[in-house]
């Protein structure tokens, strides 16, 4: 399944698309930077700072509990350390692929969000499905 996930997104590969997703990648940042800088901001102001806090600690959480336990203990080689024949478009990244800490991040901010900001949870979800999916 995982091979026939990776094949299917490499066949959708187009320069546009391309750029794109190296710009969600980069804005995002390798270990979720995006997610703590939005908690840090939101700590800034009276009126969001308990959901800034949520989202750091959960940034935090699973910084730790993600790359630094989980990764380790389950192993996981990522699917293009198998094949070697996968193009890609940022660095090879040299850790197992389980659990993926960007998703991680991602719906615990997502989450984290919803509980203060009810009206926007769509937007939030959304944005991490499409988040999980492909980077």
């Amino acid at each position: 399944m995982d091979f026939d996930l990776l094949y299917a997104i490499q066949s959708m590969r187009n320069p546009f698309l391309d750029s794109i997703m190296v710009f969600v990648t980069n804005i995002t940042g390798s270990y979720g930077q995006l997610w703590l800088f939005i908690g840090i901001c939101l700590c800034i102001f009276k009126k969001t700072r308990k959901c800034g806090i949520t989202i750091t600690c959960s940034y935090l959480d699973m910084l730790i509990i993600g790359p630094l336990i989980l990764k380790d203990l389950i192993a996981r080689p990522r699917p293009c350390h198998i094949d070697q024949s996968i193009d890609l478009l940022v660095d090879r990244p040299s850790s197992y692929s389980c659990p993926s800490t960007h998703s991680g991040w991602a719906f615990s901010a997502a989450t984290s969000v919803t509980f203060y900001f009810r009206k926007f949870t769509f937007i939030f979800f959304f944005y991490y499905h499409f988040y999980s999916l492909f980077i």
